[in-house]
């Protein structure tokens, strides 16, 4: 379910491996006629800005019987749909991986949501902290690129004790870091800058210009390859640009990260938030963040680990909010309420 770019099983049921540049072999199924197609496995350098390779890779078999793959297991799923491509990277992830997976977002509203959580005593006086949340917000506003969005939004939360991670953000599947997705900012309440993160910012309109430079090469392709590369694009884009399969992704690797420190091993859930902005037009100052949260258990992501064993888990609801920029009383009580759910994830244990 996780990281290839254009794999199908085969009716053979036939398993193997393909490297790439700096990614780690893992169960892959291959096609012998699908090696010099135009999705060809992406060569990874830099994982911003990497581009598909229109050659064919080098290639090591490492042949694993799928018919061993228990009914619902990920790779069983993988089997039963051979004609989708589900074997792609996170950033190239649909709604049929989200349905497939059980992952579904819920919008809720904040009003009528719990605004009295404890914060453990982290959070600044009332009163400063208000009129910090204004001014930086007023500064968000009236910011237009998204390097300065993400370092005003890096200082409202930095303000309020949450603190920049430096992590990367790897994506696992087979007990293999198979990907690091890129994000706008990843956070954490620890005051440890080395432990993973709990929350991460994605600016949304740079999320899809991400996601189109993994489909158009660097040189320029000649004219019914890139009619190819428009009908790709096009059904990558997302319905509900607030309902990106990529933001199921990111939560799901903070979770992983969490999964394999060996402290938390056992732990039953883990608790991941995630901060986004809607892509706006040249020069429009943006209106809203959208809040998502999820608590995600230990036999989801041991799905991913173990790929031929089936982990019986519930579905995985994403709930995701609107926060308002404007007026002045809205967008305060919802950033209270953004500041108060990622603290509750301390009182989870989930961070010490």
């Amino acid at each position: 379910m996780a990281v290839s770019a254009s794999h199908q099983l085969l009716p053979n049921d036939s398993f193997s491996v393909k490297r790439t540049d700096n990614v780690p072999p893992f169960q892959s199924p291959v096609s012998e006629s699908l090696q010099t197609n135009a999705d060809a496995f992406p060569a990874r350098h830099d994982h911003h800005l990497s581009t598909p390779n229109f050659c064919s890779p080098s290639r090591s078999v490492f042949p694993v019987d799928a018919r061993t793959s228990e009914p619902s297991s990920i790779n069983c799923i993988l089997r039963e749909n051979n004609r989708v491509r589900l074997f792609v990277y996170p950033l190239q992830w649909t709604s049929k991986h989200l349905l497939l997976l059980g992952c579904k977002f819920l919008r809720k509203t904040v009003r009528g949501e719990s605004r009295t959580r404890n914060t453990g005593g982290h959070t600044p006086d009332n009163a400063c902290a208000s009129d910090s949340i204004t001014s930086s917000i007023d500064d968000i506003r009236h910011a237009y690129s998204s390097e300065l969005k993400a370092s005003l939004i890096g200082c409202l939360l930095q303000t309020h004790g949450i603190h920049s991670s430096s992590c990367d953000l790897s994506f696992r599947f087979g007990q293999r870091v198979v990907d690091t997705l890129p994000t706008d900012g990843l956070f954490s309440c620890s005051p440890s800058s080395s432990d993973p993160p709990t929350l991460a910012y994605l600016d949304l309109g740079t999320t899809a210009q991400r996601r189109n430079r993994r489909i158009v090469p660097r040189t320029k392709p000649n004219p019914p390859m890139a009619r190819l590369q428009q009908i790709h694009t096009r059904r990558l884009r997302p319905k509900k640009e607030t309902e990106d399969p990529y933001i199921a992704a990111v939560l799901i690797a903070m979770a992983q990260g969490w999964h394999h420190i060996e402290d938390h091993k056992k732990t039953p859930e883990y608790k991941v938030h995630l901060l986004a902005l809607p892509a706006t037009k040249a020069r429009v100052a943006p209106s809203r963040l959208y809040f998502y949260k999820a608590i995600i258990p230990r036999t989801f992501l041991d799905r991913f680990d173990y790929p031929s064993q089936d982990s019986q888990c519930d579905s995985i609801v994403i709930s995701y909010y609107c926060i308002p920029l404007k007026p002045e009383a809205e967008m305060r009580q919802a950033i209270g309420f953004v500041i108060s759910n990622l603290y509750s994830a301390m009182n989870l244990g989930q961070i010490h």
